[in-house]
């Protein structure tokens, strides 16, 4: 039985599941209350188009996100001001830091997955056969 985007009482999310190294990009699934603790969200990679649900806590919907992100991603980390530090933390503690600030059908969204692969050992074989 459905009942308001809840199946029987339980609400859907991928808490029990292993996400390291899952990507989302583009995708919708505002159908997903809970993605992990912030500890496991930064193991995962989404785009500014990926489509969450509202009552995701910390979901990259605004401006501030898409800041601190390109922030973080940046070359010149090393020159951030105080404020800019601030903001990375506020987006680091929600575990969205890994996400895309752009869309899907950019460019640098490969490198950035590119960038969480190999932090997290997943840019070679068997997750990558082509390193």
């Amino acid at each position: 039985m459905i009942l308001n985007d809840h199946i029987a009482g339980i609400t859907p999310s991928l808490n029990l599941e292993k996400l390291t190294g899952a990507t989302f990009i583009g995708a919708d699934i505002s159908a997903l209350d809970y993605l992990g603790s912030p500890k496991v969200i930064e193991k995962t990679f989404g785009t500014k188009d990926t489509q969450t649900s509202y009552r995701l806590a910390g979901r990259p919907v605004n401006n501030k996100h898409e800041i601190a992100s390109t922030l973080f991603h940046s070359s010149n980390s090393e020159n951030l001001t105080e404020h800019d530090q601030q903001l990375i933390t506020e987006i680091r503690n929600t575990g969205f830091i890994n996400w895309s600030p752009f869309d899907s059908t950019d460019g640098a969204t490969g490198q950035l997955l590119k960038k969480l692969w190999n932090k997290l050992d997943m840019d070679k074989w068997p997750y990558n056969s082509a390193s």
